[in-house]
């Protein structure tokens, strides 16, 4: 006889995605569910005439390009289901938000 005693088995939870802060890379889904990679988010979450929640994002040369030129960056705003944030490192942040 074996002294196992079986567990109950808690079902896999999923962590929910974090939302990126401003000044985090971010990657962003298509509509093919391919990943694009080398975004930046530029704002907090705010919520489109839609409901749906937004992020606005530019691109990684947009964004440098910005920094360098101490300017708002110019970007578009992407729904926040469809991003995550990008498992790359952060050189450096913009210090101003977006908005």
């Amino acid at each position: 006889m074996s002294d196992y005693v079986g567990r109950a088995r808690l079902p896999l939870r999923r962590r929910p995605a974090r939302i990126p802060d401003p000044g985090e890379m971010v990657d962003l889904r298509m509509e093919d569910a391919s990943w694009r990679h080398g975004f930046w988010a530029l704002s907090e979450p705010s919520t489109a005439e839609t409901g749906e929640v937004v992020i606005w994002v530019c691109t990684e040369d947009e964004y440098r390009e910005a920094h360098r030129e101490e300017r708002r960056a110019v970007g578009m705003s992407w729904p926040a289901k469809r991003m995550r944030v990008s498992p790359s490192p952060q050189p450096w942040r913009l210090t101003y938000r977006y908005g």
